[in-house]
């Protein structure tokens, strides 16, 4: 919220020149079968750049603090809350 008590509009994908819109796939098991999906949901996204003659550049929401990097650790993922 800002100082006035309202809050911000969500960034739209045009702010993030870089980003792609996808359509994420959930697993059918992952949701209840009756009822409202889950309200939070673990998650972590993440950005693999390879620049010829370069070193990759890795970059992800939710920092995994793994040397090498592995992106593939549950335990370190943020949480999203659907609204």
């Amino acid at each position: 919220m800002d100082r006035a008590g309202a809050t911000p509009p969500a960034p739209a994908l045009a702010d993030f020149p870089w980003a792609k819109a996808t359509e994420p796939a959930l697993p059918a098991g992952s949701r209840p079968a009756a009822g409202q999906p889950p309200r939070r949901w673990r998650a972590n996204f993440y950005r693999i750049e390879r620049p010829r003659g370069s070193p990759p550049e890795l970059s992800c929401w939710s920092p995994t603090l793994t040397e090498p990097a592995d992106f593939h650790r549950p335990d370190r993922f943020g949480v999203l809350e659907l609204r």
